[in-house]
């Protein structure tokens, strides 16, 4: 059996939404795009695939995946406004102890894969800058929000703008009333009431008794609203208030 040095990428799939506390602040959580024209992708790809000559294509994605970690250099990569970035990381939650190091690795990652379009500093270090953490921005605000901050997944939030047609906010309504409107899955409506409850854009009003469900209400909050405002990350705005020139050869 081989060995690997470290350190590793990890990938665990699931169908559930709820994934245990323990293992969901040591990962990234992201969610599959569940609507019908992805899945009309999904299977357009894999008729088109069964006539194109896939095992090629496949070797021909791999040779420039092979060439791209070639051609990057190893290199030590240094976040001039790692301390700021520090200071205005939301630390309400314990999990941020763990979110923090993983947002910092991301700007640090994206930084390297970029090594040649970077400056380096007098000790030949590359130096990370502000189009660095837009990218990390972009890419965690979502996965890190759920994860340490109560936010929506992707299709929560669909979920969440269709609930918001289907009900007013006075309405009381059953998981039962919503899988009557909804083509999704029992099993997904469910698990995105739970999200929803968990972020504050639902409220229980009366709890599952017997085979009466609980019933609910919305309680006027917005799927943007409760994704921004558990998101750990400070904005690029908040971030970066002066030039990041002035970060420059920061030791």
């Amino acid at each position: 059996m081989g060995e690997q040095d470290g350190p590793i990428s990890y990938i665990e799939s699931t169908t559930i939404s709820t994934v245990f506390d323990e293992d969901a602040n040591r990962c990234l959580l992201l969610t599959t795009d569940e609507r019908p024209s992805q899945t009309r992708r999904i299977i357009q790809s894999i008729a088109s695939s069964d006539i194109k000559n896939s095992e090629a294509l496949r070797e021909q994605i791999v040779d420039k995946h092979h060439a791209l970690q070639r051609m990057l250099n190893q290199a030590t990569v240094v976040v001039p406004y790692a301390e700021r970035f520090a200071e205005m990381f939301n630390t309400t939650r314990v999990e941020a102890r763990r979110a923090f190091p993983q947002a910092l690795s991301m700007v640090k990652t994206i930084s390297l894969l970029h090594q040649r379009q970077r400056q380096t500093d007098s000790n030949g270090r590359i130096v990370a800058d502000q189009d660095d953490y837009e990218v990390a921005h972009y890419l965690l605000t979502g996965p890190l929000s759920r994860s340490i901050g109560g936010g929506l997944s992707d299709p929560a939030a669909r979920f969440f703008d269709r609930l918001s047609g289907y009900v007013d906010v006075a309405m009381e309504f059953t998981s039962r009333d919503i899988r009557a409107k909804e083509s999704s899955s029992d099993r997904s409506v469910k698990n995105w009431i739970n999200e929803l409850a968990e972020a504050g854009g639902i409220e229980m009003t009366q709890e599952h008794r017997g085979s009466r469900p609980a019933a609910w209400k919305l309680t006027g909050m917005t799927a943007s609203a409760a994704n921004q405002n558990s998101s750990p990350m400070p904005s690029i705005e908040q971030l970066f208030i002066f030039s990041s020139d002035s970060f420059a050869d920061k030791p």
